[in-house]
């Protein structure tokens, strides 16, 4: 019983923490508020190891993590330093150490998070009338909805709590993000 607490909640933490990494990385890369490469590379390593180990201690996960990876990668939204780092390095180190990672999962979740982007594009594009509509389609819900899906028919929630805390930690940065240039904007217009 305390063994499996234990190993549920070393799931829930990596999964939040990797969240919370991947999100800081977004974050300098996209405001440039970090301009040094080194900075750069050592947040995408760190957030490629920690993807790695979800990966390597958690094999039930590994399609997932990797599926989403390799679905941003072919749908060409890896384009920034750390992220090519990251991904370079989870890819890389899950093929040399973890080859049984590759297989119809993940094939299943590089095409959910394709179809993801493709979604997501489109409805930034093209904006529904119903705003409740617009914000359901564009709040990527095909990864969190196939994770929970693949976690019943297989029974192993392992899948959907990565996903969900992986999320929770990923939003939180966001909000945190959005409060923040909200409050230099607010700054500015005083001025």
């Amino acid at each position: 019983m305390i063994e499996t607490a234990i190993y549920f909640l070393t799931i829930i933490g990596l999964a939040f923490f990797t969240g919370l990494v991947v999100k800081t990385a977004d974050y300098l890369e996209d405001t440039k508020k970090e301009k040094n490469k080194f900075k750069l590379v050592f947040i995408g390593t760190v957030y490629g190891l920690l993807i790695f180990l979800m990966a390597y201690y958690f094999p039930i996960i590994a399609p997932i993590c990797l599926g989403t990876v390799l679905g941003l990668i072919l749908f060409g939204k890896i384009d920034k330093l750390s992220h090519r780092v990251a991904t370079t390095l989870a890819i890389l180190l899950t093929l040399i150490l973890l080859p049984q990672a590759i297989n119809i999962l993940l094939a299943f979740f590089v095409t959910i998070n394709i179809l993801e982007e493709g979604f997501n594009d489109y409805f930034d594009k093209h904006k529904l009338k119903n705003k409740i509509l617009h914000h359901f389609a564009t709040s990527r819900p095909l990864l969190e909805i196939s994770a929970l899906i693949v976690s019943i028919i297989l029974w192993q929630w392992e899948i959907f709590l990565a996903m969900i805390f992986f999320d929770i930690a990923y939003l939180t940065i966001t909000k945190y993000e959005n409060r923040k240039i909200n409050e230099k904007s607010n700054k500015k217009r005083r001025k």
